[in-house]
């Protein structure tokens, strides 16, 4: 069976033996793979010395199906495109990548691709590189999560009423998420989360591919959302939000 080739991203690695790897790699064309990467460590292999954890390549698939909807993946090949030091030399980017890396493991499935999110999750990690503050990356990724799942937020109506959500009424006082519902009431609710009108602002910002004044209260918002969606803990973006000194309702 040939190879077929996609780029992507590598969200986990743990090893098989000792010169073969366990991978998960988020792939632009064919969504979350995970197979085993044989001899990746060898020295001179086609895997440019070992798979890393936040690196871009060009991977190599034989994807096999096995009974019922399992696949059997093997890597072929790694060819590194893009390595990132910020989160090796940054503590908080260390902690977003990782944040990053734990999510699309946990919210992607095989054989799904989003094309969107995968861009970014790459502009995440090179908006770093740069010197971006990470919780702004964060945010957008969250953001591109919730949109290509099927969880995007209304941010224009009230969920409840339908009136529509203008600045001058969000100033009033305090909008309340309804997350069972997708969106925002300016009437409160005892299932609801309090939220300031400048995190809805910031949504929109991230909506419109704005730089957003308020990364930060956007990122606790959309993680704490889609954590409740996804109906799973994501460790390593937990540590991200509970390192954040605002209320997920905030």
């Amino acid at each position: 069976m040939p190879a077929v080739f996609d780029l992507g991203v590598c969200v986990r690695h743990w090893d098989w033996s000792e010169t073969s790897q366990t991978v998960s790699i988020f792939t632009r064309d064919r969504g979350l793979v995970r197979g085993i990467a044989k001899g990746a460590r060898r020295e001179h292999s086609a895997f440019s010395g070992g798979i890393e954890l936040l690196t871009v390549g060009e991977v190599g698939l034989i994807i096999k199906q096995q009974r019922g909807d399992s696949t059997l993946t093997t890597l072929t090949s790694w060819d590194v495109r893009e390595h990132f030091v910020m989160p090796r030399r940054s503590l908080a980017c260390f902690n977003v990548g990782m944040a990053i890396a734990d999510v699309v493991q946990r919210s992607m499935q095989e054989g799904d691709p989003h094309p969107r999110s995968f861009e970014a999750v790459v502009d995440a990690l090179r908006q770093m590189e740069r010197g971006v503050p990470p919780l702004h990356s964060l945010s957008q990724v969250l953001w591109r999560l919730t949109e290509d799942l099927g969880y995007r937020l209304n941010l224009d109506h009230d969920v409840r009423s339908g009136s529509p959500l203008s600045r001058p009424e969000l100033e009033q006082g305090t909008v309340w998420l309804l997350p069972a519902e997708g969106g925002f009431t300016l009437g409160r609710d005892a299932k609801a989360w309090g939220t300031r009108w400048q995190t809805v602002e910031a949504l929109r910002g991230l909506a419109r591919g704005d730089e957003v004044e308020s990364p930060e209260r956007a990122a606790k918002l959309l993680g704490s959302y889609l954590t409740l969606m996804l109906e799973t803990e994501i460790p390593a973006l937990q540590t991200v939000l509970d390192a954040m000194a605002i209320p997920a309702s905030a």
